[in-house]
């Protein structure tokens, strides 16, 4: 229902497990919480480096230097990476944490759209640039 305001429709979607496999085969790893963060690498310890929680890399990209014309996503995502500890995903944050809106009123469900919008374009203008030629 909080879709249909975007003209979005998913009649046949249904949740399911991750699996390795998507993991390994995926070259950037985006969850709504840092549990989720945690358990992915869990599965898969050698995806830590293109895991995160879509705030928190959105955050970190925010405040480190833009991605030039010359740096690929994937050395731009390396970077944004490399000032990273493991210890950053213990517990919960309402800074890395998209609140989920599972079982609250559909106002909730309608500011996590919103809020999952707003990082979306965020975080495609870290990766692509506005004024950057070409999508690698």
């Amino acid at each position: 229902m909080a879709l249909s305001r975007w003209g979005v429709t998913l009649p046949t979607h249904t949740s399911r497990k991750v699996s390795r496999s998507d993991l390994a085969h995926a070259d950037l790893i985006l969850c709504m919480e840092r549990a989720q963060v945690r358990e992915a690498v869990v599965l898969d310890p050698q995806i830590w480096p293109r895991t995160f929680t879509l705030k928190e890399l959105v955050r970190r990209g925010s405040t480190a230097p833009p991605r030039g014309p010359a740096e690929s996503p994937d050395a731009w995502l390396a970077r944004i990476h490399s000032e990273r500890d493991r210890g950053d995903m213990l517990g919960a944050s309402s800074i890395d944490d998209v609140a989920d809106p599972y079982g609250k009123k559909i106002s909730a469900y309608k500011a996590t759209l919103t809020e999952l919008v707003d990082l979306s374009g965020r975080l495609l203008e870290l990766i692509w640039p506005t004024g950057q030629a070409g999508i690698e």
